[in-house]
C-alpha cells in the first residue's frame, strides 16, 4: 500500500518539476522584455525633452518667424503693382494681408513694438525681388514696393 502513495509522489514531482521550469523561463521572459520596453521608453523620453527643448529654444530666438497659416488663394498676388497703390499708412497688420497676401516672412524690428512684413521672391542665382511693409504696433508705418536687387550688393 506504501508504494502507490510514494510512485504519486513521485508522478506529482515528475510533472511539477518540468512545469515549474517553463514557468520560470517565461518569467524570465518577461523580465527581459520589461527591461527592454523601460530603456526603450527611457530613450523616447529623452529625445521628447530633446525635441520639446529645441522646439522652446527657437520660439524665444529673435529673428525671422513664419506664419502658419491657410494658404493664399492667390500667392503671388503682391506681384501686382495695382495691389501695393492699395497698401496706405494706418492699414493693420491683417489688412495688409487681406490685400496682398501672406509674406514670406516677418521679422521684428529694431525698436520695441516694430516689424516687418517681407514679400520676396528670388531670381535666378544672384537676385531677389523684394517688398516690405514696416508695422510700428499693429498700424503700417512705412512700405517699400518691390524692387530687384542683387546678392552681395
Amino acid at each position: 500500500m506504501k508504494a502507490l502513495p510514494l510512485a504519486a509522489l513521485l508522478l506529482a514531482i515528475t510533472l511539477t518539476g518540468p512545469a515549474s521550469a517553463a514557468d520560470d523561463a517565461v518569467v524570465d521572459q518577461l523580465r527581459n522584455d520589461v527591461r527592454t520596453l523601460e530603456r526603450e521608453v527611457r530613450e523616447l523620453s529623452r529625445r521628447l525633452d530633446q525635441l520639446q527643448q529645441a522646439q522652446r529654444t527657437s520660439a524665444a530666438a529673435p529673428g525671422v518667424t513664419r506664419r502658419a497659416t491657410a494658404p493664399d488663394p492667390d500667392p503671388s498676388a503682391w506681384l501686382a503693382p495695382e495691389k501695393w497703390d492699395k497698401v496706405t499708412p494706418g492699414m493693420t497688420a491683417q489688412q495688409v494681408i487681406l490685400v496682398l497676401g501672406t509674406p514670406v516672412s516677418l521679422r521684428p524690428g529694431d525698436s520695441p513694438g516694430t516689424q516687418t512684413l517681407f514679400y520676396t521672391l528670388p531670381i535666378g542665382d544672384t537676385g531677389f525681388l523684394t517688398g516690405t511693409v514696416r508695422l510700428q504696433g499693429d498700424k503700417v508705418a512705412e512700405i517699400r514696393r518691390p524692387e530687384l536687387r542683387q546678392v552681395g550688393k
